[in-house]
């Protein structure tokens, strides 16, 4: 085999040739916007109404914004229910009546994310009672405890009540437990009370009052223009907090051995020695709006916040207490959101229940440095002992169970 080399002769370097870009091209890029795409975003909430309160028969407004790509569309909902056709961005709720009241969410979504807004929606009156209730006589009864009442019975689905200067005014209802329920607000404001799944008027079956007819339901309350001067307590009727016309028990004294709720021989209870009551309200929530962003006190240790939809609890967002908050236990069922939300409490107590919560969401809380763990008793006066906290308390995406709880 032979090796050859072959030799290529040197080439001289040449330019290299122009291009020519035609003219429609040129103008093309000339002429040309190029737009940079923003990653995606969940919503975030922007602005929005938190409360509004209006008379009987206005029309009440509320408004959220909300930014995200894609735009976010829009759902409001009324305690846990979505509105049909509510899909904008402003809802109004026109001739405001008693059944219109409650807590509103909206809900801004996209296909990254959601997020959501409270408003309370409250009504205004001067008169003792519209919607579904009725005043009882006698009016201004004086009670053992020195009080003066009025009285109203709730008669469909919806009401509004007020209180006149220095008394009390107690509506009443059946909870879905059969137990009677009392309601008593006094100072300035308008209180409304709304009854899911109503049903009624009937005879109470587990107490003898045989000319009575109550309505049964699941409340909700919202609370409108109340002061420092305001307060509301909510508790069932039973032995311990039953007037005795025959002195078996007298319910201006603590209960003791020689002062026993068992002794109590109200006509309420005649034939129902046997008789299983729960001791405890049932309610959905308490919403309070103030027109000084003060509030009395909050008397619901005899109460049990629960719902499977929408917030269920205490929603009172900056509002100030200036007395006690009291609360039986509040619990949290499906989709529904526990809230102790408020403005600031120097005095907040669980008094029997643990917040333990069957959907396993935290509770929001808010406005209080400790949140205290006690005893209770029912309101046939049968001790309820306290219990350890088994929530998650988170206020402002932070954890704070471990610096507000003052367990027993």
């Amino acid at each position: 085999m032979q090796n050859s080399t072959r030799r290529f002769p040197l080439l001289s370097p040449r330019p290299l040739p122009r291009r020519v870009v035609p003219f429609a091209f040129a103008s093309f890029l000339a002429l040309t916007t190029w737009t940079v795409q923003a990653a995606p975003s969940a919503p975030v909430i922007g602005s929005y109404t938190a409360a509004v309160v209006k008379p009987a028969g206005g029309n009440a407004t509320l408004t959220v914004s909300a930014s995200g790509d894609p735009t976010p569309k829009y759902q409001w909902l009324r305690v846990g229910t979505m509105i049909s056709g509510a899909t904008a961005s402003t809802l109004t709720v026109s001739g405001l009546e008693p059944g219109d009241t409650g807590l509103y969410s909206a809900v801004a979504s996209n296909t990254e994310g959601s997020a959501s807004i409270v408003s309370i929606v409250g009504l205004s009156t001067d008169r003792k009672v519209i919607g579904s209730g009725t005043e009882l006589t006698p009016v201004d009864i004086h009670h053992p405890n020195g009080n003066i009442f009025d009285q109203v019975l709730v008669t469909g689905a919806s009401e509004s009540i007020t209180a006149d200067a220095g008394q009390i005014t107690r509506t009443s209802y059946i909870d879905i437990d059969g137990d009677i329920v009392q309601v008593e607000f006094s100072g300035p404001g308008t209180l409304s009370l709304v009854l899911a799944s109503p049903t009624g008027p009937a005879v109470a079956e587990k107490y003898n009052q045989p000319t009575v007819n109550y309505m049964k339901g699941h409340a909700g309350i919202v609370i409108a223009g109340a002061t420092e001067n305001t307060h509301v307590s909510v508790f069932t009727v039973g032995r311990a907090t039953a007037f005795d016309p025959n002195g078996g028990y007298d319910i201006t004294k603590p209960i003791s051995a020689t002062n026993n709720p068992d002794n109590n021989h109200s006509p309420l209870f005649d034939g129902h020695s046997t008789t299983t009551y729960d001791g405890v309200a049932d309610l959905a929530f308490i919403a309070i709006m103030s027109s000084n962003q003060k509030f009395g006190s909050l008397r619901a240790a005899n109460v049990s916040f629960f719902a499977s939809k929408g917030h269920t609890g205490i929603y009172a967002r900056g509002v100030t207490f200036t007395g006690p908050v009291r609360v039986g236990d509040i619990s949290a069922f499906d989709a529904a959101e526990p809230v102790l939300y408020l403005g600031s409490a120097a005095d907040v107590s669980i008094t029997g229940g643990d917040l333990y919560q069957d959907n396993g969401k935290p509770v929001q809380v808010n406005g209080m440095d400790q949140l205290k763990f006690v005893a209770g008793t029912d309101s046939h006066g049968h001790a309820i002992a306290a219990k350890q906290n088994r929530a998650v308390l988170m206020q402002n995406g932070q954890n704070v169970t471990s610096k507000i709880v003052v367990n027993p």
